[in-house]
């Protein structure tokens, strides 16, 4: 028992001891000790607690600080809080940790579409420029901003948003800045076949025979009777006739002849003046010569052009008094003049020793006439005369419409011989009687008496002379007096009388009426009607002389001088003009009393036509009628209805529009897409119908009877008007929107029902004819074309200079000139050629040696002008002088005489320097940069015998002229420096910017020089010879000659080099020697390019025909150039300014001409032959300098030379069959740019297009064959994907493939490209062969050696993979530690070397002439770092290195190392040094030097380009360099040569 309970007792021990700790932990717990979490009760009598968020510390007493991080971004203020935190952000910033800049852009502050940048708390406006302010409010003013002209010609400057601003131009001028000038006669206005004369804001026509107008629209009415005299033109202009004079003659009816020896002194020294036409020649005594004699001819058979000559003869004076008077006579029914006052005329003679001259002084007073139909006869009697000879002037008189003149005929007598011997001509109505002079002559020049104007209707004059055998003596110291009488007499126009007459002396002689000159209607339109009748006239002497009558049957007319209603028939209205009347008549007559009725069935529209038909309105309008056409834009009809209500039909694109109104809106119908401009007949019916109670209306057009369109609408009508007016073409009077014309014919015309005649049954129609054909309603021929029917069809005979199915390509779009000569087109002949300078002749085919420059403004807008090369000494520098000496005949001309200045168009910041002649004045304008100054001579000059002479200076900013070495005028311009930087050139004369657009300030307005320029020099001048120019002659020297242009056939234009020829009708060919245009479409069978030439016409071939008419195809391989007008143009290719290589063959058979040409925005060169030399030029456009290169052997004629020439770093090179010439440039710039140029083989498309100085001399284009052309070391194809354009280039050799193979058409070949086992060591690829180191040629046929590699942008090396012809691989190490080359180049863009190594990569190469290195690594920096679990990511790097420009064709070096840091190392120099560990091995590994596959995308995408150059000291081991090119897999490598070697 005690057993038992011992047990029992140890067991409950046992359960106190288990259970107390649970007792006691609970209890732990009971006072909360945990202030902000949950109390956990431990085994061991303790507790823990679990904290809710924010708090921390044994009891959870603690708040946690949430700030400790620093959450809040950008300079945000943390402010702590219970498990969270706010922070408080500064101005700018949001977010919950102030992590979001506030965008203030937001609202777009910024105006005028400037850019908002946002900043902190704030933003910033970027303008566009143009603008300003904080918001970009401000638009800046740009008209009056600068001096500096923003709208040119005139024009008006007006303010755009920002910079912008537009240009109001004046009349004349287009253009965003109104610098083109508008071609008025680009609209071809003149008709009829006008040529058109474009000038400023307007235009001429040069009518065709028969037409005038300003649009040569109106037709010449020519006088039915001539009444000019001197073979005038008359034509009846305005209701008056008017006579043209044929030169010499003038008056108003060219009676009067000029006589150019009474104009003023002329001949000198004693010379005898000759009058011509329009001009005088002097006769000069012995020993002088001259055009004035102004010059006396020395023993040595040199002149003196100063000589004056010195004898003075005596003079003594004798005076003759010529009284003329008529008496008041009637003869039967006709009325003579009645003359109540007589005239004086004084003579004073002065007498000198062998020889008489005369002084005439004419007083003359005149009134009280009556007017009467007259035929005059002039009697002269003499008093004594001593024994003298003498010529006395006898007096006629000559009867004119506005005036009586009495002119002289010539009586020479001998008083000193019994007998007298007669002489009697007539010489256009001149009657001179001739004795011969013994001893001394007296002379008397003829008096003219100017008589009253006279109203005479008709008159007809007979013309007679009466002369005497003995005259009495007249003592030498007495006055001379002479009675003439005048008596009238009709004579019967067919009829001759003679008159016989008695003198003092019983002598008779007999006068026979020599000439009958006949004017039968003087001015008048009037009808003549004439009696017949006969009267007794009587001449009546003043001496005591018996007269006898004289018979004479005569013819009166009866004359109608005022209108009458009977005067014009069928309604025409007769209207009285100044000269008579004549009849103005009604639309459907013609003829000159509207006698002729004019039938019209099918009327044709020309543009400028219009039929009216009066229509009886109704509610219901039809109208009908047949029409065809082929414009597509014109109106057809329009009739209004009403006011308000109209109806029109038009076309539109070749689509008929039915437009209608009724009043209320209007409406179109143009659902019809049917088109009506194929010439083909179309009915077409219009209708409208108006329900006026309805308050609608209805309109249909029916097209060929079939309803086509309809539509309805509002009527607004309230009552119709009886009668309305329909009108078809243009319409009258209207102001309709519409204003195209209709072109086209039109007939059956039915109106309401009524058939119609579409012009008999019109009340009005202007400039409608009968239709033929449809093709010449249009006026198709342009430019003076006649156009001809042939059915449907028609032809157009195009003027001189014109050719082209419409006229419209002129002779100058494919020029003629040679030499390099401009073509410009020129009215009336069609083209002048402005010859190069050293070069005349109509085509500019001769050369000339010029020693005194003539110039001339040649053609609208264009001058001539010599080029002398300016000094170095001038070009930059701060002194200039330049002397000249100038003639010229006009002293009114506003025109340069030199400029020298800057490339471009000039502005008023420009550096130049311009001399200039105006109206006399010598004007000097510089400027230096900061504005113009202007000084002028102080009086204007005047002709002067062997000219004036000019010579500028400039000192710093000081300048000034001296004008014959007297005056001189000076001025200073503002100048920030004394130097002026000038282009190389000085223009003499003028400039060869069209309209001198080029030059600064007032230059446009001014005009080339005309006159003579010489002897050029001065400290400005270099050589002192001229080096270009155009357009010039010899001083003194013209072009035209009697058989230039094959006279009469033509008329010569005189310019100082060269002339053109104005053909007369009928006559075609540059010098008119073609009774045919030589390159009519009906004349020649040119399948090319038709070019006009002296002996008619050339086809020109474009590339790929040949043959006579470029009927045959052919593509050669080896070009046979022609040498007139041949050449071939590539496509444009990107070729850089630094290094620039060609290379050819060529086979020359003329010693003279353009191989190559390149030009670019920055610099054009060629290479040309010169005598035989091969010479390369260089031409930097932005200083203007030129340099150049001469080969230094001589290319043998007809034999083939391998040639390479180009440029490297700042020197060019030529070389020829191994022997190389070299020379530094005079100019070049850095950086250099690649950009597209122009290659052109041969010459060029039209040699004045090239620059002056492509060649020494005028541009020849090139004479032999050419082949295998490399531009930078690749090969040019000619193929046609290559070419732009080309002409007149044949196969060499005779073959069409120069020995390859032909096609099975026998026309077209081509080399053929590489197959299969065709390139020997190398491979086949995109059918080109790619060769392995140490072979080159079109199947790697050639061994070469390379000691330095070159690449041409199409080769590589590869590194790690063996030679074409060894099959095993050249182990690669696992990622190359170091690698180092040295390059030269000249190409701003290439791959040096790049590093393919799977996912790994690293390139180095040239991007814009800086070195650019790009990798992509993965980079393993800490040793501790673990990677299997987390691979790393790549570490990218694309960088420029500022290691200076590269691309400067040097040596430079560059160094690589891949270990622990990546380092780069240019010329030397440490540029990059980054940190980039790895371990890693490459199963795949490639290196490329010099350029990459294709498939190496990643390579393209960061250098695109291959590497063009050499490259030297390849090495992937220090101290190690790869001398084994031909180990290693290469494409296309070849040996390095900056220069050819010998």
């Amino acid at each position: 028992m005690s057993l038992e309970g011992h047990k029992r007792k140890l067991q409950c021990v046992w359960w106190i001891f288990a259970i107390a700790p649970v007792v006691s932990a609970g209890i732990a717990c009971l006072a909360n000790p945990c202030l902000h979490g949950i109390c956990l009760d431990d085994l061991n009598s303790t507790y823990s607690c679990y904290c809710i968020d924010g708090y921390t510390g044994v009891q959870c007493q603690t708040n946690w600080d949430e700030c400790w991080s620093s959450p809040c971004q950008n300079g945000g203020t943390c402010i702590d809080g219970v498990a969270s935190y706010n922070c408080s952000c500064p101005d700018g910033f949001i977010g919950d940790s102030c992590e979001t800049n506030y965008n203030e852009c937001e609202s777009n502050p910024c105006l005028n579409n400037g850019t908002c940048i946002d900043m902190t708390n704030e933003y910033v406006c970027h303008c566009i420029p143009g603008f300003s302010g904080d918001h970009c409010e401000l638009d800046v003013a740009v008209c009056n901003s600068t001096e500096e002209v923003r709208c040119y010609n005139g024009g008006e400057c007006i303010e755009g948003p920002g910079y912008k601003f537009y240009c109001k131009c004046m009349a004349g001028w287009e253009g965003p800045k109104c610098e083109d000038q508008i071609d008025e006669c680009q609209s071809n206005p003149c008709r009829n076949g006008g040529i058109c004369i474009d000038s400023h804001a307007d235009y001429m026509c040069a009518c065709t025979y028969g037409f005038t107008g300003k649009s040569c629209e109106v037709q010449i009415e020519f006088c039915d009777e001539d009444s000019c005299s001197n073979n005038a033109l008359c034509v009846v202009e305005d209701d008056v006739r008017v006579c043209y004079c044929v030169p010499d003659y003038h008056g108003e009816r060219c009676e009067l002849q000029y006589d150019e020896c009474l104009l003023g002194p002329r001949c000198m020294n004693g010379g005898t003046c000759i009058d011509g036409v329009d001009n005088f020649t002097c006769s000069c005594p012995p020993k002088l010569t001259g055009t004035l004699c102004d010059c006396l001819i020395l023993d040595d058979g040199s002149h003196d052009c100063e000589y004056v000559s010195p004898t003075i003869t005596p003079i003594h004076n004798v005076s003759i008094t010529t009284m003329g008077f008529t008496e008041p006579t009637v003869i039967g029914s006709i009325t003579t003049i009645d003359y109540t006052k007589y005239s004086t005329t004084t003579t004073s003679i002065s007498v000198i020793p062998d020889s008489l001259n005369f002084t005439t002084t004419i007083e003359s007073t005149t009134e009280n006439f009556t007017t009467t139909d007259i035929s005059v006869i002039t009697e002269v009697t003499t008093a004594n005369t001593t024994k003298a000879d003498i010529d006395s002037d006898m007096t006629t008189v000559k009867t004119d419409y506005t005036q009586l003149e009495i002119e002289s005929t010539t009586v020479k007598m001998d008083l000193t011989t019994e007998g007298t011997r007669e002489t009697l001509e007539i010489d256009n109505m001149k009657t001179e009687a001739t004795t011969q002079c013994a001893d001394s002559c007296i002379k008397s020049n003829a008096s003219t008496i100017a008589l009253p104007p006279v109203t005479v209707p008709t008159i007809t004059t007979t013309e007679k002379l009466i002369t005497s055998k003995d005259f009495p003596e007249l003592p030498s110291s007495k006055s001379h007096e002479m009675t003439t009488s005048i008596s009238t007499m009709i004579y019967e126009t067919t009829k001759k009388d003679t008159i016989t007459t008695k003198t003092s002396d019983a002598s008779t002689t007999d006068m026979t009426t020599l000439k009958d000159m006949t004017t039968s209607k003087m001015f008048t339109d009037t009808p003549i009607d004439t009696t017949h009748s006969t009267d007794i006239v009587t001449l009546k002497l003043s001496t005591t002389e018996t007269t006898e009558p004289i018979d004479v049957d005569t013819t009166q007319p009866t004359l109608q001088s005022e209108c009458t209603n009977s005067f014009c028939n069928n309604h025409g209205t007769c209207i009285t003009g100044l000269n008579g009347i004549r009849c103005h008549c009604a639309f459907n007559y013609g003829g000159r009393f509207c006698e002729q009725k004019m039938i019209i069935t099918s009327a044709a529209f020309d543009g400028n036509s219009y039929i009216s038909h009066r229509v009886k309105n109704s509610t219901t309008i039809s109208i009908g009628f047949n029409a065809k056409t082929l414009i597509t834009d014109g109106q057809i009809m329009h009739v209004n209805l009403a006011d308000g209500a109209y109806m029109k039909l038009y076309m539109e694109s070749g689509l008929l529009k039915f437009e209608f109104s009724c009043g209320y809106q209007t409406m179109l119908l143009s659902e019809l897409k049917t088109y009506v401009n194929k010439g083909y007949l179309m009915k077409i019916e219009t209708r409208l119908d108006l329900y006026l109670k309805e308050k609608h209306c209805n309109g249909t057009l029916r097209l060929n009877d079939t309803v086509a369109m309809s539509g309805g609408q509002i009527a607004n009508i309230s009552y119709l008007e009886n009668n309305t007016m329909l009108s078809f073409g243009n319409t009258p009077n209207s102001n309709t929107t519409y204003s195209k014309p209709f072109v086209g014919c039109i007939r059956d015309l039915v109106v309401n029902g009524e058939k119609r005649e579409i012009f008999d049954d019109a009340v009005d129609a202007s400039e409608v004819t009968e239709c033929s054909s449809l093709s010449c309603l249009s006026s198709p021929c342009v430019n003076g074309g006649t156009c001809s029917d042939h059915g449907e069809t028609y032809t157009c005979a195009c003027a001189n200079g014109w050719m082209g199915d419409h006229c419209n390509q002129s002779v100058c779009d494919h020029n003629p000139c040679q030499s390099g000569g401009s073509c410009v087109r020129h009215p009336g002949s069609g083209f002048i050629c402005l010859c190069p300078y050293g070069k005349h002749g109509i085509f500019c085919e001769y050369n000339v040696e010029i020693t005194r420059p003539s110039l001339a403004p040649i053609a609208t807008g264009k001058s001539s002008y010599v080029m002398y090369p300016l000094s170095s000494a001038a070009m930059n520098s701060d002194r200039f002088d330049l002397r000249l000496r100038f003639q010229t005949a006009d002293m009114d001309q506003i025109s340069l005489l030199a400029f020298v200045g800057q490339s471009g168009k000039h502005d008023s910041r420009s550096q130049h320097l311009a001399l200039a002649f105006v109206k006399g004045y010598i004007m000097l304008t510089w400027n230096m940069g900061s504005g113009p100054r202007r000084i002028f001579t102080s009086r204007a000059l005047g002709p002067r015998r062997g000219g004036h002479t000019v010579r500028v200076w400039r000192r710093g900013r000081t300048a000034g002229l001296l004008i014959d070495s007297r005056q001189n005028v000076t001025g200073n311009a503002p100048a920030h420096r004394s130097n002026m930087t000038l282009l190389p050139y000085i223009y003499i004369g003028g400039h060869p910017s069209e309209d001198f657009g080029d030059l600064p300030h007032d230059l446009p307005l001014h005009t080339g020089w005309r006159g003579c320029i010489w002897e050029v020099g001065g400290q400005a001048i270099g050589t002192g010879k001229a080096v270009g120019g155009r357009g010039v002659g010899q001083c003194g020297v013209a072009q035209c000659t009697a058989k230039s242009c094959n006279a009469p056939r033509g008329v010569c234009i005189h310019s100082p080099a060269t002339y053109g020829c104005i053909c007369n009708e009928g006559w075609f060919g540059a010098t008119c020697a073609s009774a045919q245009s030589p390159c009519d479409r009906s004349q020649t069978r040119c399948r090319g390019a038709c070019v006009i030439a002296l002996d008619g016409a050339h086809c020109d071939c474009p590339y790929g025909k040949t043959g006579l008419h470029c009927d045959q195809d052919l593509m050669p391989i080896d070009l046979l150039f022609s040498g007139v007008r041949s050449y071939l143009e590539f496509l444009p290719r990107s070729i850089s300014s630094v290094s620039l290589s060609f290379e050819a063959e060529i086979k020359p058979t003329k010693e003279r001409g353009i191989v190559i040409f390149v030009q670019t925005p920055h610099f054009y060169t060629a290479l040309s032959l010169q005598g035989g030399l091969l010479e390369y030029r260089w031409t930097d456009h932005l200083s203007g300098l030129t340099s150049l290169v001469r080969s230094g052997v001589v290319l043998s004629m007809s034999q083939w030379h391998s040639v390479k020439c180009g440029r490297y770093g700042n020197r060019l090179y030529v070389w020829v069959d191994g022997a190389l010439s070299t020379e530094p440039m005079l100019a070049h710039a850095y950086p250099h740019t690649a950009s597209d140029a122009s290659i052109i083989i041969g010459g060029a498309r039209d040699l004045a297009t090239l620059p002056f100085d492509v060649m020494s001399g005028p541009p020849e284009s090139y004479s032999g064959c050419f082949r295998s052309l490399h531009v930078n070391n690749i090969l040019l194809p000619f193929e046609e994907q290559n070419i732009e354009a080309g002409q007149n280039v044949g196969a060499c050799e005779g073959a069409a493939c120069s020995g390859t193979t032909v096609t099975s058409s026998g026309t077209r070949c081509r080399r053929s490209a590489c197959r299969p086992h065709e390139c020997g060591a190398g491979r086949c690829s995109r059918g080109r062969c790619v060769c392995p180191a140490g072979r080159v040629g079109l199947r790697c046929e050639q061994h070469i050696n390379i000691t330095i590699p070159h690449f041409d942008g199409e080769a590589l090396l590869s590194l790690n993979r063996a030679a074409l012809a060894r099959s095993e691989q050249i182990s690669a190490p696992a990622r190359p530690s170091h690698l180092a080359l040295n390059f030269t180049t000249a190409d701003p863009n290439g791959l040096l070397f790049w590093i393919n190594m799977g996912s790994d990569y690293l390139g180095l190469g040239l991007d814009s002439g800086y070195i650019k290195l790009t990798w992509s690594l993965h980079c393993n920096n800490s040793s501790k770092q673990k990677t299997e679990y987390f691979p790393l990511p790549p570490k990218l790097l694309s960088s420029l290195v500022q290691a200076g420009f590269m691309a400067d064709s040097e040596w430079h070096s560059v160094v690589v190392t891949l270990d622990y840091n990546i380092t780069l190392l240019v010329d030397g120099r440490s540029y990059i040094e980054e940190q980039c560990y790895s371990e890693n091995g490459y199963e795949e590994l490639d290196l490329y030097v010099g350029g990459v596959t294709d498939e190496e995308i990643v390579a393209r995408k960061f250098f695109p380009q291959n590497f063009k150059g050499c490259i030297d000291k390849i090495s992937t081991k220090q101290h190690t360099f790869l001398t084994n090119y031909a180990e290693v897999y290469s494409e296309n490598v070849r040996s390095c040569q900056l220069f050819p070697t010998l």
